[in-house]
């Protein structure tokens, strides 16, 4: 079967490494900064000459932090760039910078430091779960319904890769596909990809379908989903009821 599918909107990123480093040294930036009023322009500007990110690759973080409730900033605004992360934001920043310290103390009991480490770990999880339930409560967010369409899609199968979430959204979440989930993951339904950009190109295959790895990224960084074989993701052990609690906000 010929499956020509759209990439749905996705935020274009997660809480990676490289993330996460730009979180940090931004945070210190404005530390250093203290009561400059910039647009959120010039502040991605002023980040990117300091060599904080670059430019574009920060306009997707950002916007996924304020989605998330971990920044505020209005396009076309001046703002203080103390005010720029919010409590949350400001929480995540200081696991981060705890864990980074963690990582680098030799004088403390090797024992003590996994241990502490995965503590904060599992705050870290905490709080970008808190970040998905924001996402999913952002009606207006371009992305909520393609995220939560995939939450959906775990509770109802336990596990999803990526075929099977790009003919999803190829039937736009609104037909029932359980028979050909099943003859799919019993080899006996056959799907040829073919992923369309906005300007029309085909590209073979789903290597260009990035909002999937985006989406499982979030999953799988606050705690919720496993890798496992055969490219698959599931739903993580006693983790049914918060995936829920993300579909229900």
């Amino acid at each position: 079967m010929r499956i020509e599918v759209q990439n749905p909107s996705s935020p274009g990123t997660s809480f990676t490494d490289n993330t996460n480093s730009v979180l940090l040294k931004s945070y210190l930036w404005i530390c250093e900064h203290k009561g400059l009023e910039v647009t959120y322009d010039d502040f991605r500007r002023r980040l990117e000459v300091d060599n904080i990110g670059e430019s574009g690759n920060n306009r997707n973080i950002f916007s996924l932090l304020k989605t998330c409730g971990m920044a505020q900033y209005e396009e076309n605004t001046t703002m203080l760039v103390d005010n720029f992360y919010t409590n949350s934001g400001l929480a995540y920043i200081t696991v981060l910078d705890t864990l980074k310290i963690l990582r680098q103390d030799n004088s403390t009991i090797e024992e003590n430091v996994s241990e502490a480490e995965t503590q904060f770990l599992d705050i870290q999880k905490e709080l970008i779960y808190g970040a998905l339930i924001k996402i999913c409560s952002n009606k207006q967010s371009n992305y909520n319904k393609p995220f939560k369409d995939m939450v959906d899609f775990l509770l109802k199968y336990n596990k999803i890769n990526k075929a099977e979430y790009a003919y999803l959204i190829y039937n736009k979440a609104s037909k029932d596909i359980s028979n050909d989930v099943e003859a799919y993951r019993n080899g006996s339904l056959q799907m040829d990809f073919f992923v369309i950009n906005r300007d029309g190109q085909q590209n073979d295959g789903l290597g260009n379908f990035t909002a999937y790895t985006y989406f499982t990224s979030l999953l799988r960084q606050a705690g919720l989903i496993d890798k496992i074989e055969n490219n698959y993701y599931k739903i993580a052990i006693e983790k049914t009821g918060l995936l829920k609690k993300l579909v229900e906000v």
